[in-house]
């Protein structure tokens, strides 16, 4: 197959999962059986690139989404936005979309650990919530009649983002994960952003939740005045003892002693690392993902790479070649192991199957 060019549907599934790049002019696949979308033309009864991007297909439309494109949202999106507006009953967010996304007030989550309506009084504090400028966590609910996204922020993991710092990188750079809000065995959180904005901040550890969970049962039960009180407090804290935190509960403490405390300058270093290593993914063009991140990491720790230098170009070129090199000794040894199984599976195969069908199938 000369360049990207695909005739059949199982070429063209093959090359998705490599994720090919076309340029301006490259044929795709035929045309027969398929729909053109978005950055594709029909010549001489072939697909055509229109622009340079990424092959995307969906059933039967192929479509070509440019590298330099805006961010395409879909429901379910995990983003990272910043504030740029404060209007009646909803935050506008910069989720480097086609326009701002909307939040609206009954969709942030307020951390009082119920669900309630908003009243006037919710709508004049607004801004203790959110302001022009803060960096909010959310995931997209719906998407409007004239292709707005409607953001929702409801669970305890979504919110304000506090004592760390975003990164950007193309959009097309981001995988769909298993997970978007993960911790680096480095003791730094990230949060992968669909919208290629991805945050970054010091792990909060099970030792400071459990001084952080025992400081407010303190609190509690010195706020709490009657017997009856204090004996409810304390049957409340013997539950969480004896069950531990939800998940809900865990997640809206942790953001709480994410805002709260101090960061270190260590923590510092290994935050402005990560974020370094994730900037050279981006200046790459290589898929930003958790093990990228950290093979990254590691090769920088292990070279002894000082963090001042990790935004050097020359730097960041060498960090990524060697990145690169391992990736292909990896595929290599992915090829070669595949290659001893389909072996072996033959040899057995052949070795169960009766002489005679053998020698039949050998003639054929």
């Amino acid at each position: 197959m000369d360049g990207p060019g695909m005739e059949t549907d199982a070429g063209l599934a093959e090359a998705l999962t490599d994720n090919v790049i076309v340029t301006p002019g490259d044929v795709i696949c035929r045309s027969a059986g398929f729909v053109r979308g978005h950055g594709t033309f029909v010549r001489e009864a072939m697909l055509v690139a229109s622009v340079a991007g990424v092959v995307h297909r969906v059933n039967r439309v192929v479509s070509v989404r440019p590298v330099g494109s805006r961010y395409v949202g879909e429901v379910g999106d995990v983003v990272v936005g910043r504030v740029t507006e404060v209007a009646a009953k909803r935050w506008r967010v910069d989720v480097r979309g086609r326009q701002d996304a909307v939040l609206l007030l009954s969709g942030l989550h307020m951390g009082e650990g119920t669900q309630r309506r908003m009243t006037a009084e919710d709508q004049l504090g607004m801004r203790k919530h959110l302001q022009e400028g803060d960096l909010v966590c959310a995931d997209v609910h719906t998407f409007f009649s004239d292709g707005g996204m409607s953001l929702h922020a409801r669970s305890a993991q979504y919110g304000k983002l506090q004592n760390g710092c975003a990164v950007s990188v193309p959009p097309f750079l981001i995988q769909r994960l298993a997970a978007h809000f993960v911790t680096l065995p480095c003791g730094v959180d990230i949060v992968v952003g669909m919208n290629g904005v991805i945050w970054v901040a010091e792990s909060v550890s099970d030792e400071e939740l459990e001084a952080a969970a025992a400081a407010e049962e303190a609190a509690a039960r010195a706020a709490s005045s009657s017997p009856s009180s204090s004996s409810s407090s304390s049957s409340f804290a013997a539950t969480h003892r004896s069950r531990g935190l939800s998940s809900a509960a865990k997640a809206s403490l942790r953001r709480r002693v994410a805002a709260e405390r101090e960061v270190t300058a260590e923590a510092r270093r290994r935050v402005a690392r990560v974020r370094a290593c994730i900037a050279a993914l981006g200046w790459a063009l290589l898929a930003v993902t958790p093990a990228h991140i950290m093979a990254l990491y590691s090769s920088a720790e292990a070279a002894g790479t000082p963090l001042v230098s990790l935004s050097d170009p020359a730097v960041m070129a060498e960090l990524v070649r060697g990145l690169g090199e391992e990736e292909e000794e990896d595929d290599d040894e992915d090829e070669s192991g595949a290659a001893a199984a389909a072996g072996a599976d033959a040899e057995f195969d052949s070795a169960s199957v009766p002489a005679p069908v053998v020698k039949v199938a050998a003639a054929l």
